[in-house]
């Protein structure tokens, strides 16, 4: 199997999960499913990163219809990403950096968590991203060499994945829509990436051979 055939395995079981777990939405009849694994690529096209939030946003209306109308399946998802999803701030934000580093070529986009939150929670509880985790991020990233770095948006998505995968690079890197603005502070004039963070980021490994774990977090 292909790369784009393994992810498409994994994507049509999420979107089809029946776990159940404490916290989070999941309700195809109403249009709200699993979502968010997508393999920006094309065939044959290396992967040069692995870019990981923490789990997908609220659906609105619109997406909610279009899992309705198109039914909860991966190719539904692909194609919703594809035409409505992939422009947005967020993925800009993120593409613009990443090709600063000089990660130049195809994207696996994922989460911690496949699904949404319920309102009442502002994070699902613990055990739900450790089941989420184990079922599919870690099946996701076994498919992606060791040197393929991992992207972690967000402070607490960059120490979880720190924690749970010390044989990988991970940078950490501020959500592009945080209300701080310390994504953009990343940039300079331009947009072009500041050198200190990315000279930083090019520390890829420490003094002993070990795959870094860095934070570029604007002070």
């Amino acid at each position: 199997m292909t790369i784009h055939e393994k992810i498409a395995k994994i994507g049509e079981e999420l979107v089809h999960c029946k776990k159940g777990c404490l916290g989070i939405k999941n309700n195809p009849q109403q249009g709200i499913v699993p979502r968010m694994l997508i393999l920006e690529a094309k065939e044959g096209e290396p992967i040069t990163s692995i870019i990981i939030g923490i789990n997908p946003g609220q659906a609105d209306e619109d997406e909610r219809e279009w899992y309705r109308r198109e039914g909860a399946n991966y190719e539904a998802m692909k194609k919703y990403w594809e035409t409505r999803i992939k422009s947005m701030r967020y993925y800009k934000g993120l593409r613009t950096l990443i090709r600063q580093l000089d990660y130049k070529s195809g994207i696996l986009w994922t989460e911690l968590l496949k699904c949404e939150n319920e309102e009442k929670y502002k994070e699902p509880p613990l055990q739900t991203f450790r089941i989420c985790i184990k079922n599919y991020l870690e099946r996701e990233l076994k498919m992606i060499p060791h040197e393929i770095p991992i992207i972690a948006v967000g402070n607490k998505v960059f120490e979880a994945l720190s924690y749970r995968f010390p044989n990988r690079l991970v940078i950490g890197v501020p959500h592009p829509t945080g209300s701080y603005g310390n994504f953009r502070k990343l940039f300079g004039k331009n947009w072009k990436i500041q050198k200190q963070f990315l000279k930083l980021a090019g520390e890829t490994k420490d003094k002993e051979g070990n795959w870094n774990s860095i934070k570029l977090f604007p002070k």
